[in-house]
């Protein structure tokens, strides 16, 4: 494990390169042509615009997740992804219940500065983030201060998790790298807190 940053005033983050082997990542992958894509317009400054990748939703029965004026309805957890589920559960004590899958199909697929800082994922929500494919920048900056980045190169089977204040202090982003001509695929899982 590489501590990115862990300050009880800024937020926690958390690199645990190769956590994942690359029979792990084949067996991932494989599994694609299941997944239930979506692509549909987001709202981002006022305006609705088509998302620059392509999205799916897993989880437990009944769990739904809204983000930039759209509202995603959990699909039944397929075995791979539970299985990676319960592996982030063990190892950090958390208790997943969804999972966003986001699949950046080259380089030109990117996505903008944000927070997941939606409601319904609670006060400070630990994050984990799983990479499987082609490596990528992820950068985070400061919200009161865009001056202030923190730049990670996420590699295939790498395990980043975002804990206290980085969703309420810090904006992230995965920018265009128009070299990149392989697929990255992103799981992104979190707890959503039900009504």
């Amino acid at each position: 494990m590489k501590t990115i940053l862990s300050d009880r005033k800024l937020g926690d983050i958390y690199l645990f390169e190769s956590m994942f082997d690359g029979d792990f990542s084949h067996r991932v992958q494989e599994q694609m042509d299941q997944i239930k894509w979506l692509n549909h317009k987001i709202k981002v400054y006022g305006r609705y615009v088509k998302e620059p990748r392509e999205v799916a939703f897993y989880g437990n029965r009944g769990v739904q997740y809204s983000y930039s004026g759209q509202r995603l309805n959990a699909c039944e957890w397929l075995p791979i992804f539970r299985e990676l589920k319960d592996s982030l559960d063990l190892k950090l004590g958390t208790y997943y219940n969804s999972v966003l899958v986001n699949r950046y199909r080259d380089g030109h697929d990117y996505m903008g500065w944000h927070s997941d800082n939606e409601k319904e994922l609670g006060k400070n929500p630990i994050i984990s983030s799983v990479s499987f494919g082609s490596p990528r920048d992820f950068i985070l900056r400061l919200k009161k201060d865009h001056t202030q980045k923190i730049k990670i190169h996420l590699k295939n089977g790498d395990l980043l998790v975002m804990g206290d204040l980085i969703q309420d202090l810090w904006e992230h982003s995965l920018p265009k790298r128009l070299k990149v001509t392989e697929a990255r695929l992103n799981l992104t899982f979190r707890t959503i807190e039900q009504s």
